[in-house]
């Protein structure tokens, strides 16, 4: 290595805190490429580019793209780039391809609990394979499962919570308010793609359980791929009680138009993004207590923890918040607070610095395996 840092980002999509981290990464003084999807948030390439960050655009559609594997060869070859970043299954095994002849530490990043086999041969192609370095983790409770149940070497884990910064969403606006709801009512936001593993069926059947004299109205945030939800929305019970909004790019100023965000997850959440949004704006979050949102949510201090797939439990927590606006600001408060203490953006482009300058410090290893 000679003179700054090059690390090549093999990306895909890039959000906001990504964004932050690879521009804040590069204004450290480590020189940055990104290879990333062709369609990104503007706002996300903007900052890049205002980062003096050389960006290039491929769609990597699989983890066998040869048009993937045939880049990152490239550019690790001829800007001798010092170490490589690859934060989705598809670019990390193309990634993975692209520099077995070269001693370059590759490094994964794992955002979500479970759905690693070995058995299954596409884990050997990315989280298994050999000749990865290492992996950021996103929560300790993605790390634990890597080293526990995964049975990765916990040398080759470190955990990296993806911060934000409450400074993002100071009045940030929705493209289209909410319909109105009736005084006294309380508005509940699910945000994310509507899938089993969210749990959005525990929360439209606690809204069931809640009185009719105490309103609360759920707005879904997302496309809806569970069909039991959509069979739930046919409920003349919840009629004019549920809106489904489907996927809206200001997802995160419609979480700060509500009173309370809920995440009822039933499985798998590494460090939901919707529950950092909504506490940077001091909304309250209700959840449930699966994965890293025990990390994220203090139980009565920043929002309330229920057990999974336990609809008492939702209604019980979304009735105390209605009663109780003090109640709800204080943990708004609170939350925003932690944010800003624990999970904020410079931590984290911080230690990604630290751990990519000790990477490269120490090069690669080819003879040891992750387990």
């Amino acid at each position: 290595m000679r003179g700054k840092p090059h690390i090549l980002v093999a990306a895909n999509g890039i959000d906001r805190s990504e964004a932050a981290i690879f521009a804040g990464l590069h204004r450290q003084g480590m020189r940055l490429s990104v290879i990333h999807d062709p369609i990104i948030p503007p706002a996300s390439l903007a900052t890049l580019q205002e980062a003096g960050i050389e960006c290039t655009a491929l769609e990597v559609r699989s983890r066998i793209q040869a048009s993937a594997r045939r880049l990152i060869r490239k550019t690790v070859r001829l800007e001798e780039c010092d170490l490589v970043y690859a934060p989705l299954n598809r670019t990390l095994s193309a990634a993975l391809a692209a520099t077995r002849r070269r001693p370059v530490p590759v490094v994964g990043y794992r955002g979500t609990v479970g759905h690693l086999s070995r058995w299954d041969p596409a884990c050997w192609l990315t989280y298994f394979h050999r000749r990865l370095s290492h992996i950021v983790a996103v929560s300790d409770a993605v790390a634990d499962y890597l080293t526990g149940q995964a049975g990765i070497d916990p040398t080759r884990v470190t955990r990296i919570y993806k911060g934000h910064d409450p400074d993002w969403y100071a009045d940030l606006q929705p493209e289209q308010p909410l319909p109105a709801a009736p005084a006294g009512t309380l508005t509940v936001a699910f945000a994310g793609r509507i899938r089993p593993v969210k749990g959005v069926p525990w929360l439209l059947k606690a809204l069931q359980l809640i009185p009719a004299d105490e309103p609360v109205r759920v707005f879904l945030i997302g496309e809806i791929a569970d069909a039991s939800v959509q069979r739930l929305l046919d409920d003349p019970q919840l009629a004019g009680r549920v809106v489904a909004l489907g996927q809206r790019a200001d997802a995160a100023a419609l979480i700060g138009s509500c009173d309370v965000l809920a995440v009822p997850s039933v499985a798998r959440e590494g460090l939901p993004r919707a529950a950092i949004e909504a506490m940077s704006q001091r909304i309250p979050v209700v959840a449930t207590s699966v994965g890293g949102l025990p990390e994220l949510v203090e139980d009565g201090r920043t929002g309330l923890l229920v057990p999974r797939c336990d609809s008492a439990a939702i209604a019980g927590a979304l009735r105390r918040l209605r009663a109780d606006p003090a109640l709800r600001r204080s943990m708004g408060e609170a939350g925003c607070k932690r944010v800003a203490e624990r999970f904020h953006i410079r931590d984290t482009i911080n230690q990604y610095a630290e751990l990519f300058q000790r990477l490269i410090a120490g090069g690669t290893s080819r003879s040891k395996c992750l387990f």
